[in-house]
């Protein structure tokens, strides 16, 4: 947008890569940004932060007074791996419990009755829902390439993983994610859609969880998504990830917020008002 610069982000990135001085105050930081908005080509009157998780970025809160913004992006969700499984277990809601009870016997029953050939991630993605989007993992494309890439990256340190939930031999659901330094990032899910009413996403959990904790090799499981009830339901703690913008003036700032207020109370102006595109790029994906 005109005047307008933000973070690039690739699609799969959850958090916005930005370096600063660990030691730097909110003063520091509001200088480095007006450094950057002086440097940058033409009259740059706003820079976006896009992405910024509290719990691993340096604290943007106070920085920039009157000019700086912070807009809640989503709410991300983590389990900590303390202790034993079962303490883990024993501590989620009652409703809970009792669903999964459920779950494990219904995918017991199934078990016994069916059989079938084994399958890969991209397979179960590209019959489902995501295949029908085009934002599947398939051998050929973009997504597949690139997860493939990262996956080997990892896996060459031993630090790559695969969890899949097989029933006789098929693979219903998939979930791959990477480690480091004690902390495991899911990166993608995929289940058959012929098995919903088993929710093998949600079994696949319990049952991978329940190998971590055993394990003993992670101090955290992050999910990095925009949280569901139920996921919170999961989770041992949850915070948000959030964008920061900064304008060059306090001005600045109020007209933007202004210009948002206009376009959430009256829909039908945003073709009108073209500005109002480029004050608020922001909402959950």
């Amino acid at each position: 947008g005109l005047g307008r610069w933000q973070l690039f982000l690739p699609s799969q990135i959850p958090l916005g890569p930005l370096m600063l001085r660990t030691d730097a105050s909110a003063e520091d930081c509001a200088a480095y940004l007006d450094g950057l908005l002086a440097a940058l080509p033409g009259y740059a009157w706003t820079i976006s932060l896009l992405k910024q998780d509290p719990a691993y970025c340096l604290s943007l809160n106070a920085t920039g007074g009157a000019r700086g913004e912070w807009l809640c992006y989503g709410t991300t969700v983590s389990i900590a791996v303390n202790g034993s499984f079962s303490e883990y277990w024993e501590s989620r809601s009652k409703n809970l419990r009792a669903k999964m009870r459920k779950l494990l016997g219904r995918l017991d029953q199934a078990f016994v009755r069916e059989n079938g050939a084994s399958a890969t991630v991209n397979d179960v993605e590209e019959a489902g829902w995501k295949g029908r989007r085009g934002t599947a993992i398939a051998k050929g494309n973009v997504q597949g390439v690139f997860y493939r890439k990262v996956l080997e990256g990892f896996a060459n340190s031993g630090d790559g993983r695969v969890f899949q939930l097989r029933l006789n031999g098929r693979v219903i659901a998939s979930q791959l994610a990477v480690q480091e330094k004690g902390v495991l990032v899911l990166l993608k899910t995929a289940h058959d859609e012929s098995y919903a009413s088993h929710s093998p996403g949600r079994t696949l959990d319990y049952l991978m969880l329940q190998h971590l904790f055993e394990e003993g090799q992670l101090r955290m499981i992050e999910y990095y998504t925009n949280a569901s009830t139920e996921d919170v339901r999961w989770s041992t703690s949850q915070r948000d990830i959030y964008h920061f913008n900064y304008f060059r003036s306090p001005l600045l700032r109020s007209a933007a917020k202004a210009a948002r207020r206009v376009r959430h109370a009256t829909p039908g102006w945003a073709s009108c008002v073209a500005i109002n595109d480029s004050l608020t790029p922001f909402g959950i994906s």
